[in-house]
């Protein structure tokens, strides 16, 4: 399957998603802000990170206007630094959030998951995310694999 990049802030959905998606057959990745508690994470601090360069797909399922447990940045900026990277912003993103922002930037496709208390629902829009993008037949009559 896929290996996907949990981007968490503490129990609730996060604290269910690693076993569901993993049962799933995906391999997760996660995420917590930081290195640790106090440091800030290497994408905000250095603009590329590890986790995301092996991730195939994100999950962000933090907070965004609160700010991250010991950490001096709200999930708001973690989330904009994913979506605005020129690499990690095309990846498809699943947005686990009661308010999303209303500009969401990034060329990766999204879904957006209105509450914490639903990871089936989160599992399924990975799914759908991670669909083959269907053949499609130019003017000339040319089968193509759309990009995806």
């Amino acid at each position: 399957m896929a290996a996907i990049l949990l981007i968490e802030d503490g129990p609730g959905i996060g604290g269910q998603l690693p076993r569901l998606l993993a049962g799933a057959g995906h391999r997760v990745l996660r995420c917590g802000g930081g290195p640790t508690p106090l440091a800030a994470c290497p994408l905000l601090r250095q603009g590329r990170c590890p986790l995301a360069d092996a991730a195939e797909l994100l999950v962000f399922a933090c907070p965004l206007n609160l700010p991250l447990r010991g950490r001096s940045y709200r999930g708001r900026h973690l989330l904009h630094a994913y979506r605005t990277h020129p690499d990690y912003g095309r990846l498809p993103l699943v947005l686990v959030a009661i308010k999303p922002p209303q500009e969401l930037a990034g060329t990766g496709p999204t879904e957006v998951i209105a509450t914490f208390t639903n990871p089936a629902a989160v599992l399924a829009a990975v799914h759908r995310l991670l669909q083959p993008k269907p053949a499609a037949v130019d003017h000339h009559g040319i089968t193509q694999r759309a990009a995806g």
